[in-house]
């Protein structure tokens, strides 16, 4: 009992700062060790924990590898587990096989796909909580300060920025850490210096996305509130639409979904609030430190121009300058942005028409424009070509009959998956528009989305069901 009360306290410890590397790690590589960086440290770690753990349970006669065994670790398994497997077996096609034959090589799938080894952690995670040894509702305690601090973080470097104006308040930042590092630390991209305002985005702002979530599934007390309104802030400073669109993305499924699966209706104090508080905090935020471009961003989010390479206009805005202008230079930004995401789409769709089935695999991409940074060149900001092109409509099918099976069992647990469904429709409407979708942020929640859904009860009215149906009838 020693032995096992003192995993758990190990255990709890790893888990908190995995957690919190995840989340406020940035790149992965604020910390390097040895020329390893930490994540990938932190991952090795926390998964020989879980390990030791399963180790423990055995020995503590709470788990057996016995097909027969009452305490069987195949017992615990549904098919739910095998198609989670069978999708994850599945796509290593697409990262050994593919690729290789195709030219790319594995190398380059592996590079993208390496935050997918967070999926793995399902099976061990999903053991030690069906044999109680370990309960995953305590998670939720190191997942929200840790999305308070990100946050927090954005609107502190946003702040900095504007106060400034000069472009250096996050590099001193992550200079300071080099710093206290010795050297030892790699500081991520993130920040865009436009030419009229700043942009704090970075792939873990993917993150804010799962604050509302929580603010969906818990009581709005004073604290929730506060943590609402950071995210909130946070969403506005990133000044990226993808986010916004996975945020609207994840309202809209969340009514949907109430009322198919009927659900009840929200709670009309607590919508009223979230929605009051939403318009205005983005009205203040619009007309003070975001000098109006809250509004223009959102006016022009669908202005397009293919004809990107020759901007239209290009005029730095300065105080005094008329709102006509700074309306042009912002429709002008959004549609070449735009621009871009159809011209590349249509690169991508010529490429995959070279091997439409089973594509090129995971780490390829179309020569003729190369979108990602030195070293990435597969990254690009438009999911569904992209994914096309790496593992063909074979590839995209298993995706997305992996997707509605995920939808169809957590429908019998409707009101515990509502929220973290709403939370993977939001992840994959921002994925749409940026490259997320295979980054640790993206995989971490899916994991987690995943868990709750697995280990929810089914809603009464679910299990009622299945008794009628077990039950014989009368005189039978």
């Amino acid at each position: 009992m020693r032995t096992t009360a003192a995993l758990n306290r190990i255990f709890r410890v790893l888990a908190s700062l995995f957690i919190a590397e995840l989340i406020l790690g940035f790149n992965g590589k604020l910390l390097i060790i040895r020329g390893i960086p930490v994540r990938m440290i932190l991952y090795a770690v926390f998964l020989l924990a879980l390990v030791l753990m399963i180790m423990q349970a055995r020995r503590d006669g709470r788990l057996t590898f016995d097909a027969k065994g009452s305490h069987s670790a195949w017992k615990l398994l549904e098919p739910f587990d095998c198609a989670m497997a069978a999708f994850l077996l599945l796509n290593g096609v697409w990262i050994f096989i593919v690729p290789h034959l195709s030219g790319y090589g594995v190398g380059m799938a592996l590079n993208q796909t390496k935050s997918t080894v967070l999926l793995l952690l399902y099976f061990p995670l999903l053991i030690l909580i069906r044999t109680g040894s370990i309960r995953f509702g305590g998670v939720d305690r190191m997942i929200k300060p840790c999305l308070f601090v990100l946050a927090a973080l954005h609107v502190v470097f946003y702040v900095g920025e504007w106060i400034r104006d000069d472009g250096t308040f996050v590099d001193r930042f992550f200079e300071t850490v080099l710093s206290v590092t010795r050297g030892h630390s790699e500081a991520p991209d993130g920040v865009m210096y436009t030419l009229n305002y700043y942009r704090i985005v970075y792939p873990t702002s993917l993150f804010l996305l799962m604050i509302f979530y929580y603010t969906y599934r818990d009581r709005l007390t004073i604290p929730n509130l506060l943590f609402f309104l950071a995210g909130l802030t946070a969403l506005a400073v990133t000044f990226a639409k993808s986010l916004w669109l996975g945020a609207a993305a994840g309202v809209v499924f969340l009514v949907c979904y109430h009322a198919i699966h009927k659900l009840g209706k929200f709670n009309p104090k607590k919508v009223a609030a979230v929605v009051l508080l939403t318009m205005a905090v983005g009205c203040l935020l619009n007309v003070t430190m975001l000098d109006h471009y809250l509004s223009l961003r959102i006016r022009h989010a669908f202005a397009v121009n293919t004809a990107y390479e020759t901007p239209v206009v290009r005029v730095v805005i300065q105080e005094g300058v008329n709102d006509h202008l700074r309306s042009l230079d912002e429709w002008d930004r959004s549609a070449r942005s735009n621009g871009i995401r159809i011209v590349q789409s249509r690169v991508l769709l010529e490429k995959w028409r070279q091997s439409p089935w089973f594509g090129f695999g995971y780490g390829s991409y179309a020569e003729e424009m190369i979108m990602g940074p030195k070293g990435q060149p597969y990254l690009y900001e438009m999911l569904v070509p992209s994914l096309l092109v790496q593992i063909g409509l074979i590839g995209v099918l298993i995706w997305a009959v992996f997707f509605l099976y995920v939808f169809r069992y957590a429908g019998k647990k409707a009101k515990a998956s509502a929220g973290v469904l709403a939370l993977v429709a939001a992840i994959v409407t921002a994925s749409q528009f940026n490259p997320f979708i295979l980054g640790a942020p993206a995989m971490s929640m899916f994991l987690y989305a995943l868990l709750v859904i697995r280990t929810a009860e089914p809603d009464a009215a679910a299990s009622d069901a299945a008794g009628n149906e077990a039950r014989p009838p009368a005189g039978a």
